[in-house]
């Protein structure tokens, strides 16, 4: 990912004013454009390059041993790999039979928003 897209992501995501730009027209007419250029590059074996960076970057090396495919090496492209496989019991639910309690059901940081109220854009 390159620096001005990370950059700009962080501006977005974590000021609350700029946030809003994110539903402008333009923006999103931007962005779709950005996010389908960098998936088709994301696709090629030349992006294999890009994995271990995103590994460093965002410290995921300690969750490497949940993974169905060992080795960062292992994987085709950065597309392959950001849509990896986790082992069944690498990302065990903390309190299952809690109806209170929810669970991403994804390998990933939630960041964009530190509460469901603040997605409806109701105070925090």
């Amino acid at each position: 990912m390159n620096s001005y897209v990370r950059l700009g992501m962080h501006f977005l995501y974590y000021r609350r004013e700029q946030e809003k730009a994110l539903y402008w027209q333009t923006v999103l007419k931007l962005l779709q454009a950005e996010g389908e250029k960098v998936g088709k590059q994301y696709d090629s074996a030349a992006s294999k390059s890009h994995i271990m960076p995103f590994i460093q970057y965002f410290e995921l090396q300690d969750g490497l041993n949940g993974l169905v495919e060992l080795g960062p090496s292992r994987y085709p492209c950065f597309n392959a790999f950001f849509s990896r496989e986790i082992k069944e019991d690498a990302r065990p639910i903390a309190e299952p039979d809690n109806d209170n309690v929810t669970s991403c059901p994804a390998d990933c940081r939630l960041n964009s928003h530190r509460a469901v109220s603040e997605r409806r854009g109701e105070a925090g």
